[in-house]
């Protein structure tokens, strides 16, 4: 084997790693699955907003429990077929944000999301905890 090939076959193995070992969240953002098309919530309306998206905390009451949303992630994870069916490696995250009136239990509105690997609010993947703030 020349140097050159060598150089260009050890270029080739350090990108090869390069890319194995960056989290998949940082390699690109995460698009939901076309089949979650999104849902609106009826009880939101352009007269009620100031009780409702426009009070802080207010989707700290209407998120649905984990209880539920781990039902639809396992039916979710099923019908869409990821290879990786842990569900301790997703969160169920809402096509419509809860916060501009979102369906919180419609199963159109959610989408299984993989997990930050890092876990802090990133402005990307927002946990529960980070849009209740």
């Amino acid at each position: 084997m020349s140097a050159r090939s060598s150089r260009a076959a050890i270029m080739a193995l350090l990108i090869a790693l390069a890319a194995i070992s960056v989290p998949a969240a940082a390699q690109a953002p995460f698009e939901p699955p076309p089949q979650s098309p999104g849902a609106v919530n009826p009880e939101v309306t352009q007269e009620n907003i100031g009780e409702t998206i426009c009070v802080r905390g207010w989707t700290k009451g209407i998120r649905p429990p984990a209880s539920y949303t781990s039902r639809v992630k396992r039916r979710q994870l099923a019908i869409l077929g990821y290879a990786d069916q842990n569900t301790t490696h997703y969160e169920e995250d809402h096509r419509v944000p809860l916060e501009v009136g979102g369906h919180p239990r419609d199963p159109r509105n959610l989408f299984p999301e993989p997990r930050s690997l890092d876990g802090h609010c990133d402005g990307v993947h927002m946990t529960a905890e980070c849009k209740d703030r």
